[in-house]
């Protein structure tokens, strides 16, 4: 059993809880999950092989082309976010980094997505 402890001393954010690696099936959706613990409580970033995501943020209600939805809650100390991917593509695929930050420093942590395809895309 894990035990949170929440302070109010300025601390860099510290990555609590990351996804473990995920493998779902193409045209299916997916959440990773990443929560953070620190104070002031942190912005979190995500990355899918080193580039940032084009994200539409759940609480603008409205998005449009995109794949990616953001969602987050920042308590005290813990922020907490998930990142959707809807219908996904064999090209959604790949590393994806959590980026926590705050006044006092950042944090990174990695999980992965494997997509199952029903056929394989043909390289030429």
């Amino acid at each position: 059993m894990k035990f949170i402890i929440f302070s109010t001393e300025p601390s860099k954010p510290r990555i609590y809880e990351i996804s473990p690696l995920t493998v779902v099936k193409e045209s299916q959706q997916t959440t990773l999950k990443c929560n953070a613990l620190a104070y002031p409580p942190a912005d979190i970033v995500w990355f899918k092989d080193g580039k940032t995501l084009p994200i539409c943020n759940a609480r603008k209600r409205r998005c449009k082309n995109t794949m990616y939805e953001f969602n987050y809650d920042k308590k005290s100390n813990w922020t907490m976010s998930t990142l959707t991917i809807r219908n996904i593509k064999y090209h959604n695929s790949g590393t994806y980094l959590c980026r926590t930050k705050n006044s006092h420093g950042q944090n990174f942590s990695t999980t992965k997505v494997f997509v199952k395809c029903k056929y394989f895309p043909v390289i030429e």
